[in-house]
């Protein structure tokens, strides 16, 4: 995914997503369960790339950072998640 707009698109494929701005500021995109309302993705622009915070089950969390370099802790998120 190379745009917000596909990051988006993609995020929506699955059943029951909802996109939300609620920071005020139209940079941040959140990804959210419409039953439960919690967030499983934040998309946005930094150093003009696209950045996706994803959430994952702590067991795939190691797994999936020593897969991709580009698979880095977010830095205002859980850690373990």
């Amino acid at each position: 995914m190379l745009t917000r707009e596909e990051t988006i698109t993609y995020c929506k494929s699955f059943e029951n997503v909802i996109e939300d701005y609620p920071f005020h500021d139209n940079n941040w995109t959140l990804m959210s369960h419409r039953e439960n309302k919690k967030t499983f993705a934040c998309i946005y622009e930094h150093q003009n790339n696209i950045w996706i915070n994803v959430k994952c089950d702590p067991e795939w969390r190691d797994f999936w950072r020593s897969a991709f370099e580009a698979i880095v802790p977010a830095y205002h998120i859980n850690k373990e998640h």
